[in-house]
């Protein structure tokens, strides 16, 4: 970068609030470090200052139509770089649902604030108010768990289902139990399923996934690296390592107080959870629901 260049990405990130970095005082011997986090920024300056990213020839890239799926976990600065690559005729599809927003670090808190930030507020948001994954049932439960962050209403379905379970237990044992014979009933009448036991984090997942495999449940399989299988049986995983996935049957594990307090966060955790269901959905937990 020349001077003048410097000058105005320096101008730039301080119009954005970035923190300077530096290298510490003199008897700091640690070499400032770049993260994964900051390509982003290094991109977007690159855009700012030098022109559009280029590819193979030194050629622009550039695409005749852009379409950015699961928006709502982008910054709007990551949505900035990749908006920057459509083009002049800047033809782009945002989907995304703020109430799945799981990515708490990204700034994405709605669609007309993130559009202002991208100098798009003359873009109008359509809403789709149709549900074509999961039942009535299941739809108006995520929409309750949702609470103050959910619509003013339920997203209209197509489809009646059967009513959502709650079940509480005394006990890790007494819930395993209950799973071991409940998931080995529904594989030998419904072979042809695909069921997930969701859990708050990988290693909770790891944990139920070893005692259900201890009581033999059958089909059974632990996701810890995104290796769904995508075939009938019994897959064990995190909400997180879940989203944008269907399933025929969910089973959310320890829908708690404990480890589900009432915080924006973990109403869309469980929201995300609940509307992986495609048929059924049910609540366990061993603690306060």
């Amino acid at each position: 970068f020349t001077e003048s260049e410097i000058l105005k990405v320096h101008r730039w990130c301080t119009d954005q609030h970035f923190i300077r970095f530096d290298g510490g005082g003199p008897n700091d011997h640690d070499k400032p470090t770049l993260d994964q986090e900051d390509d982003t920024l290094l991109l977007r300056i690159h855009q700012l200052v030098k022109g559009p990213l280029v590819v193979r020839g030194n050629r622009p890239l550039r695409y005749h139509h852009v379409m950015v799926d699961e928006a709502q976990d982008l910054s709007p600065i990551e949505l900035a770089v990749v908006l920057d690559t459509a083009g002049n005729n800047r033809s782009v599809t945002l989907a995304g649902d703020v109430a799945q927003r799981l990515a708490q670090e990204r700034d994405f808190q709605d669609w007309t604030s993130v559009l202002g930030a991208l100098n798009l507020d003359h873009v109008s948001v359509s809403p789709l108010q149709v549900s074509y994954r999961s039942t009535r049932q299941i739809m108006e439960t995520s929409w309750k768990i949702l609470g103050p962050l959910a619509p003013k209403e339920p997203a209209t379905t197509l489809r009646e289902g059967a009513p959502v379970g709650h079940l509480q237990f005394g006990g890790m044992g007494a819930a395993v139990a209950w799973l071991a014979e409940s998931l080995g009933d529904l594989m030998h009448r419904e072979p042809t399923s695909y069921v997930a036991l969701l859990t708050l984090d990988l290693n909770s997942a790891r944990q139920w996934h070893d005692a259900l495999e201890l009581a033999e449940v059958p089909y059974l399989t632990l996701v810890d690296d995104q290796s769904f299988r995508f075939r009938p049986g019994i897959e064990v995983t995190d909400i997180r390592s879940s989203k944008g996935l269907e399933f025929d049957y969910v089973i959310i594990i320890e829908a708690s107080a404990r480890h589900y307090p009432d915080t924006p966060h973990h109403r869309r955790l469980l929201h995300v959870a609940a509307t992986r269901a495609v048929h059924q959905l049910w609540l366990t937990c061993v603690a306060t629901p």
